[in-house]
């Protein structure tokens, strides 16, 4: 309410007090709280560890006991494990920790009911691996080598994840090995083949075949095919009537056309195309005579007596010509012729090329023709009568 007072003031006088005097309530509040197991709560002058209700007395902001009535709840701490790996070279940071090396750490966290949480942590490093590899490609081609495309020789390097999740680092020695070319020069007859690779050639030019080589690359074979002709040619022979004709091996002796096959200077077919014609035996008949004392030359024979001879000669065609002979000797035919003349008389003797007259008695011998033609040998006996 208001109340007045008069009180006797410093100059003595009466000083009168007017009081307006509220009466103010006492207050009660209640409040939760928590602390972490380990941890102190202070309220008031109590110091708190457990969780239960505690009251708590206070004076409040208008000067009156404030009764506080406190739920406290103590939270507990928790505590895990936790494995890692890291590969060697690479750091883990675990808190404020950076970790290189194996081993167990520990880490106090705040766990979500703001209490420590514990974390162990099991760290373990993991090697990193190496390893090398040799290849080898043919010229003009390439290698691929993790993301690089390769075509040249050379030392190159990939790193790889390896199985353990870490570096595996593939170095690679890469060989770029030669393709190789070769000529060829080959040579076959007229009506032959060749076969090059899965070609078979009949015609001269130039082919080409790839084939591997000892390397495994490309061998470009270029052959260069060249067809030589066969030849032909014919010849005309003639034998005579019973020779032999040898042609390549045959024995011929018909008139025909016969053909041999035998290899050429260029190592391919030559045909032979023989006309052979068998010419025919000639004979021929010859009659002479000689007289009676005369020769007959007959190839090389000197002929004297009748007969018949034959000799052999080459006709026009280079075969045996027989000529047979018959020689005749006509005789001599001798005459004696007696004759007289008186004396001084004269006698007329014919000869052959002259007359002769004789008019002595004598012998005497001329030669005349006969009636074969040959001499004919007179012999006159001239005698000479006397006159009586």
């Amino acid at each position: 309410g208001t109340y007045t007072n008069t009180l006797t003031a410093a100059n003595g006088c009466d000083s009168v007090v007017t009081l307006n005097l509220t009466v103010l309530p006492n207050s009660s509040s209640s409040m939760d709280a928590s602390i972490c197991d380990g941890q102190s709560y202070t309220f008031g002058s109590q110091t708190l560890t457990t969780g239960g209700t505690y009251t708590n007395t206070v004076t409040a902001a208008n000067g009156c006991d404030s009764v506080v009535t406190l739920n406290l709840t103590v939270l507990p701490n928790s505590s895990s494990s936790m494995d890692a790996s890291i590969c060697d070279g690479q750091s883990y940071s675990f808190g404020s920790q950076t970790l290189t090396t194996g081993g167990t750490y520990t880490n106090t966290l705040t766990a979500a009911n703001g209490c420590d949480s514990v974390v162990t942590l099991n760290l373990t490093v993991l090697p990193n691996s190496s390893s090398s590899m040799d290849a080898s490609i043919c010229d003009g081609q390439s290698y691929t080598f993790g993301s690089q495309t390769l075509t040249t020789s050379g030392t190159y390097t990939n790193t790889l994840t390896a199985a353990n999740g870490c570096d595996s680092v593939v170095t690679l020695t890469l060989n770029v090995l030669p393709n190789s070319e070769t000529t060829l020069n080959a040579s076959i007859c007229q009506g032959q083949s060749y076969t090059f690779g899965s070609q078979t050639l009949t015609t001269g030019g130039n082919y080409t075949n790839t084939l591997t080589a000892a390397n495994g690359c490309d061998s470009v074979v270029i052959l260069n095919l060249f067809v030589k002709p066969n030849s032909t040619s014919s010849i005309q022979r003639q034998i005579c009537q019973g020779q032999i004709f040898v042609f390549h091996g045959q024995n011929l002796a018909s008139t025909g056309i016969y053909q041999a096959v035998i290899p050429s200077s260029n190592g391919c077919d030559s045909t032979i195309t023989l006309n052979l014609t068998v010419a025919p035996a000639l004979t021929s008949q010859l009659n002479a005579s000689i007289c009676q004392g005369q020769t007959y030359t007959f190839g090389s024979q000197t002929l004297s007596s009748s007969g018949t001879y034959t000799r052999t000669l080459s006709s026009a065609f280079g075969c045996d010509s027989i000529v047979t002979l018959s020689l005749t000797v006509r005789p001599v035919v001798n005459t004696t012729v007696n004759a007289s003349i008186c004396s001084g008389q004269s006698y007329v003797f014919n000869g052959q090329n002259s007359s002769i007259t004789y008019t002595s008695a004598g012998t005497y011998v001329n030669t005349l023709i006969g009636s074969n033609g040959c001499d004919s040998i007179v012999t006159l006996v001239l005698a000479v009568r006397p006159i009586r």
